[in-house]
């Protein structure tokens, strides 16, 4: 056989031919493969998705749920149908227990680095909420079990004997808020829209207003003389002419209460006791009073001089004891101390309506301006004694109390629940001798104490010394910030600003008169101060104008300054941080308390931390203006005590 050799042509053809075969079977198995791995592809897409979609559709439809159950307790609540109640906060609670079940079920989501901490900070919101729904329910529970009624005869009885129960409630509720204070708002923050972080924050106010009102309804009836007699010492102080605990001290009382009910209660001017007392009580006032005020002797309506309240309570109750025989009045025993500011009766009247005492009516709306306008001016028009025109406060006092037991059982509650937040926000302070009820008060920090931390703190404290009721015309903001030196100290720096927006008016209005204290952290160590009026700034000597010592368990700095009207000073103060508020943050921590001077209306805050270190972690009560890195502020106001804690990445 012969075989004819091929030539280039042939094997030009041959080489095509192959080449057309090999590059169509490349191209069938690139088109393969591709194929197979996007098929692939998609099937762990829908593996992973449906599941993480179909678990947050059905969590969506939990927290829909449970917003809709959150009005029907309420409702609830309000009605006094407490077994209504409880069955809506045990289907709540089921709620989020299914929606904390969907979030273990997100698969290969839980294990994703960037996912995985947000998820489990969510848990600890979700653990928080359930926790709290607990306490309610067990709380409605009982209320429902002893078919409770507010306002009924048999309420404190019944109360009473579910005195322990109640304690044990508060522990769950109490339990809830530590979780809250653990969550990661950063997490939260960064993860979820703000309406989630808003209900973090809710959900943890609620915490701690319910575990300290639980306790309080508890205590209740011994408060209110359920058992025994109760009388408390009354002081009305005027927050429009400011001193440390809220106010100057205008008038006084008596209030007596038994089985829940006021038996009795005395109102009377101050001046009624101080005026009797001089020449007789000679004791020395404090060392500014003397000095800016022009005043020798210490007196009741000045007794509240520490901004500490129980120090002040205190002091109160033994200038009235010393001053009590010399206006014929015997000498009381005292079960504890309330002071009020006009704030109080101004929201009991926004419940109640306008009233009309004295041919004179008073409203929600400035009413602080209309007592006052009364008790400084219309009393002599009327024909009433300089001594007795502030009995108009008594007469008032009688007729929002006869009006209030008149109430609904529903703006009852209404009613409870702003006294609860007149005592959160310091316009009610309440000092009591029998120490184990004290120190529940001190625990809800409803005591009005100077606190005491480990981390660094800040109390501004205002003193009016003769600027008559001006307090009414100034508006004041504070400004404090934290940075390292180059020796890598904590350096704090404090701005105040106070305008005087009024011009003077006769009696009523004049320049501001402030003695000012400034509480900070022991073994704080002052570097420098200054201050301007719109020109240049002026040095304060802090040797020859300020005073510095300790007490309370602080560091203080005092310094007098007068501002006229229509004008502003800016008030600056430097300082070193204490080396445990340093060691702390070397340690990857860093918290303050800026502490609320009681009665004043909530000053502008604004806080702005400089450091050297990532932030991992904040917490507050509030959504940070900014948050970059090392850096993170707030802007607030100080309506309630305010804490800002950070933790810091190694």
């Amino acid at each position: 056989m012969f075989y004819r050799r091929k030539n280039k042509l042939d094997k030009l053809e041959d080489w095509l031919t192959s080449y057309h075969h090999q590059s169509v079977r490349a191209k069938f198995s690139w088109g393969y493969w591709l194929a197979v791995v996007g098929i692939i592809l998609v099937i762990m897409i829908l593996v992973v998705l449906a599941p993480i979609t179909y678990q947050a559709i059905k969590a969506a439809d939990n927290i829909l749920t449970v917003i809709k159950i959150k009005d029907e307790v309420v409702s609830a609540a309000i009605g006094g149908d407490w077994q209504q109640a409880s069955q809506a906060t045990g289907r709540a609670l089921e709620e989020i227990e299914q929606f904390r079940d969907r979030l273990n079920r997100l698969g290969l989501v839980n294990y994703f680095p960037p996912l995985n901490n947000k998820i489990r900070e969510l848990d600890k919101l979700l653990a928080g909420g359930a926790g709290l729904l607990t306490g309610y329910n067990q709380l409605f529970s009982l209320l429902a079990e002893e078919e409770v009624t507010l306002g009924a005869a048999d309420f404190f009885e019944k109360i009473s004997k579910r005195r322990s129960d109640l304690l044990a409630i508060q522990a769950n509720i109490i339990e809830a808020q530590n979780i809250f204070d653990q969550v990661n708002l950063k997490s939260l923050a960064s993860l979820f829209n703000l309406d989630l972080f808003d209900t973090q924050l809710s959900l943890e106010q609620t915490a701690k207003d319910s575990g300290s009102l639980v306790p309080l309804l508890a205590d209740l009836p011994e408060l209110l003389g359920y058992q025994e007699t109760k009388r408390y010492l009354l002081v009305f102080q005027n927050n429009m002419e400011m001193r440390p605990t809220g106010g100057f001290i205008g008038s006084y009382g008596i209030l007596t209460v038994a089985e829940g009910k006021i038996i009795d209660m005395f109102i009377d001017d101050v001046y009624n006791l101080d005026r009797f007392a001089q020449g007789k009580l000679n004791v020395l006032a404090p060392a500014p009073m003397l000095k800016y005020n022009n005043q020798k002797h210490w007196y009741l309506r000045d007794a509240n001089w520490s901004p500490d309240w129980p120090t002040a309570a205190r002091q109160i109750v033994w200038f009235y004891q010393q001053e009590a025989p010399f206006s014929n009045q015997l000498k009381t025993d005292f079960d504890g101390v309330i002071a009020l500011t006009p704030e109080v009766i101004s929201d009991l009247l926004a419940l109640i309506g306008p009233l009309t005492v004295r041919e004179t009516e008073f409203s929600a709306d400035g009413f602080a301006q209309q007592l006052e306008q009364f008790v400084e001016f219309d009393y002599y028009q009327q024909g009433i004694d300089k001594y007795e025109r502030k009995d108009v406060i008594g007469d008032l006092a009688g007729l929002v109390l006869e009006k209030f037991y008149d109430l609904s059982a529903t703006d009852k509650l209404k009613a409870l629940a702003v006294l609860q937040q007149r005592i959160n926000q310091k316009h009610i302070l309440v000092y009591l001798f029998d120490a184990k009820l004290q120190e529940q008060f001190t625990a809800n920090n409803w005591s009005g104490a100077v606190r005491q931390t480990e981390g660094d703190y800040l109390m501004v404290v205002d003193s009016n010394l003769a600027a008559l009721k001006t307090d009414q015309a100034m508006a004041k903001s504070i400004k404090y910030s934290v940075r390292l030196d180059e020796r890598g100290d904590l350096i704090g720096r404090l701005e105040l600003i106070y305008d005087h927006q009024q011009k003077y008016q006769p009696d009523l209005i004049s320049r501001y008169r402030d003695y000012l204290r400034i509480y900070v952290a022991p073994e704080t160590w002052f570097i420098r101060a200054y201050y301007s009026d719109g020109t240049k700034e002026q040095p304060i000597n802090l040797d020859q104008e300020t005073e510095i010592g300790s007490e309370l368990g602080k560091k203080y700095l005092a310094w007098f300054f007068t501002v006229e009207p229509l004008t502003s000073k800016k008030i600056v103060f430097e300082y070193r941080l204490p080396p445990g508020v340093k060691s702390s943050y070397l340690n990857g921590a860093y918290k303050i308390i800026v502490q609320k001077q009681p009665g004043t209306v909530g000053h502008n805050l604004e806080i702005d931390l400089n450091f050297t270190r990532p932030i991992k972690a904040y917490h507050a009560a509030v959504l940070p203006m900014n948050l970059w890195g090392q850096a993170i502020s707030w802007r607030t106001d100080l309506s309630v005590d305010r804490e800002f804690s950070i933790e810091f990445n190694n």
